[in-house]
């Protein structure tokens, strides 16, 4: 009990002494604050360390006394951040110690009545190491001292006339002493306990504790860089930023450009689509007034209700060339325009009548022309020429 309340006692001294250490280091910002992380996480390549050291060792079991031996240490290890890190291990040598029991064939001795124990250990551990430097006072690359205390467990292997194995766990402050960015001196102070059975021929809790001097290397990448708010400058991307920004400012404007293009040619294309279909239509309009005969007169003799040979002939020429093939949707205009100069009104209006009559019939019973598609208008003439005919018209 005495060798762990000396470890206890150590590990405080040496916590408390680099806390107040820890507050000179000059790590602080203008406001005379600690410095904290966060820091950016380095590669799988950066952080590591090898560390090899030597020194003394002591085991302690109930009813035992100590003997110093000597101790060996060799590591590896990783940060993950600049506080937590963890390690893989070996501490060996040899371990010696005066028993009350006939333990290992060790001799008795006469004046201390025990036995000596000499034997071979070695331990091999696991370690998960929290640095309190870069944890409360703040990430300094160049602080001279950092204390890290750790806790540890793996196997322990006693060698005497065989090999005992055993579990074992514990407690450690690792020291280091910066001489520059890839050597530190170390000190390693460390305790763990295990079953005694493995040193004595009882069983318990029996301790065993070390301090070793060493080196440790630096491997990869050695320091840590702050996460910070403040955006790096990248003067190339900057740079590649603006020129894609211009090439944008300039595709907008040919892309506003041939919006304006393209809006003019629909204006101008639907203007076409108008002007195409009034052609068309100006064309059916000119094809329909093609095929639609041009106006003919047929004379009647004065107080005669029906044509002359002559006349007939005209029209029965007129109906077979000029009226042939006549669209269905044409109406047929009859004008009987009488002789305003001579004969009374009665008179003038029963031949109009007859010969309204007269034509009808002809065009209904000779040339089958749809009584719906005829239109008879009877006026006065007004033009000498025209007295006493019929004008034929269509519309």
């Amino acid at each position: 009990m005495k060798t762990i309340k000396i470890f206890l006692i150590t590990l405080c001294l040496a916590a408390g002494a680099q806390v107040a250490f820890a507050q000179e280091n000059g790590n602080r910002d203008e406001n005379n604050k600690i410095v904290r992380g966060p820091y950016l996480t380095n590669g799988a390549g950066g952080n590591w360390w090898i560390n090899l050291g030597g020194g003394i060792t002591v085991f302690g079991d109930g009813g035992a006394t100590s003997r110093v031996t000597p101790a060996l240490d060799v590591a590896v290890g990783k940060w993950f951040t600049p506080s937590i890190g963890v390690r893989a291990a070996y501490q060996g040598l040899t371990g010696s110690l005066w028993t009350p029991y006939p333990a290992f064939d060790g001799s008795l001795n006469a004046d201390k009545n025990k036995y000596k124990a000499n034997f071979g250990y070695a331990y091999a551990h696991g370690d998960f190491m929290w640095n309190i430097s870069n944890a409360f006072s703040g990430y300094k690359e160049t602080r001279f001292w950092d204390v890290i205390p750790y806790v540890h467990a793996g196997f322990l292997a006693i060698y005497k006339d065989g090999v005992d194995r055993e579990f074992a766990a514990g407690a450690g402050l690792y020291n280091t002493l910066r001489l520059c960015n890839r050597v530190d001196l170390t000190l390693d102070v460390r305790g763990f306990f295990f079953n005694g059975r493995a040193i004595q021929a009882v069983g318990g809790v029996a301790a065993e504790i070390s301090a070793t001097l060493g080196v440790a290397i630096n491997l990869g990448k050695t320091n840590w860089v702050r996460h910070s708010s403040v955006p790096v400058v990248d003067n190339e991307a900057l740079a590649r930023i603006s020129e894609l920004e211009l090439a944008n400012s300039e595709l907008a404007d040919e892309k506003d450009q041939l919006a304006k293009a393209n809006d003019e040619l629909e204006q101008a294309n639907s203007e076409l689509e108008k002007s195409a279909q009034e052609l068309a239509a100006m064309k059916e309009q000119a094809e329909r007034d093609s095929r639609i005969p041009h106006s003919q007169a047929f004379y009647f003799v004065i107080g005669q209700t029906h044509f002359s040979k002559i006349e007939l002939a005209r029209l029965d020429y007129y109906m077979n060339n000029s009226c042939a093939d006549l669209d269905e949707d044409l109406t047929m205009v009859l004008t009987i325009r009488n002789d305003s100069k001579t004969g009374s009104a009665k008179r003038n209006k029963f031949l109009s009548n007859e010969r309204m009559k007269y034509i009808k019939n002809i065009l209904e019973n000779k040339y089958a022309v749809n009584s719906e598609n005829i239109r008879f208008e009877i006026v006065d003439s007004e033009n000498p020429e025209l007295d006493r005919c019929v004008e034929i018209s269509f519309e």
